[in-house]
């Protein structure tokens, strides 16, 4: 789930409820994540709470075997904020 989700960062606008494209990108980025790896970027437990906190020094690139340019793609879509 989205950071904004399980409410690890706070929303832009935190009267509105609605969710914005943001979620569906995430999404897309651990989809991407898992068919490339076989294992989500983000276990259960506080794997999901430390990346929102240094997403560059906590982003779980170590089990990713693609080119740059896909590794650059799924950094690009697991943005926390």
């Amino acid at each position: 789930m989205a950071p904004e989700i399980m409410n690890y960062v706070p929303r832009i606008d935190p009267a509105n409820s609605e969710y914005t494209s943001a979620v569906d990108l995430w999404a897309l980025g651990c989809i991407v994540f898992r068919l490339a790896t076989g294992a989500p970027p983000f276990p259960p437990g506080l794997a999901l709470g430390a990346f929102c906190q240094n997403p560059d020094r906590n982003f779980p690139f170590k089990n990713l075997s693609l080119s740059e340019d896909g590794v650059r793609f799924i950094r690009e879509l697991l943005v926390p904020n």
